[in-house]
């Protein structure tokens, strides 16, 4: 794919490794490339469902028992992450479309909804760790991006691309730098 990356669709695979800390990279790549990146609301419940987990140390059914939910919300305050995030909504579109892809390609509920998603919002790029999309999204005429290597690949280097042009000197810069003392 030529060009590059204006928006893509991220799992909820993406942020919880980023929260655990086990695989940054990508996200700090597209936070760097500027990216618009969306999440819709089955991203966001299966995050902070995992968010809780991590932060708590504990199961979610563990922390709601003890009633600390609200402690951990507070102290390590996820909607900052995830006002990192546009959310799109969901509506009875999506909820069809997600049926349709729940039958064709024997999808769980989430996975279709999430590709229903990006369907209807013509989102062409799904960022995610989960290798499940991978047969679905050729099929469907999208990008799974699981790595930086392929974010740079299909297009993702934007900011690496308007370093170089700031870097680059004028053709008149260049033959007065490569001049000797003297011969300027």
């Amino acid at each position: 794919m030529n060009g590059t990356i204006n928006e893509c669709f991220l799992d909820s695979s993406l942020l919880i490794e980023y929260i655990k800390g086990t695989q940054t990279d990508l996200l700090e790549h597209l936070f760097e490339a500027k990216t618009d990146n969306f999440i819709n609301h089955i991203v966001y419940s299966e995050f902070i469902y995992h968010f809780l987990s991590v932060m708590s140390g504990t199961s979610p059914l563990t922390l709601k028992r003890s009633e600390r939910i609200g402690e951990i919300l507070k102290e390590h305050k996820p909607i900052e992450f995830i006002n990192n995030f546009k959310i799109l909504d969901m509506d009875e579109e999506i909820i069809g479309k997600s049926n349709q892809f729940m039958s064709t390609y024997n999808l769980l509920p989430n996975d279709a909804l999430i590709l229903a998603t990006c369907n209807i919002y013509d989102i062409k790029y799904l960022v995610s760790f989960d290798s499940d999309f991978q047969e679905i999204c050729d099929k469907e005429e999208m990008v799974l991006i699981n790595s930086v290597e392929k974010f740079k690949e299909v297009g993702g280097i934007r900011i690496q691309e308007e370093e170089d042009k700031d870097n680059q000197k004028t053709g008149d810069e260049i033959r007065q730098d490569d001049l000797s003392p003297g011969q300027k």
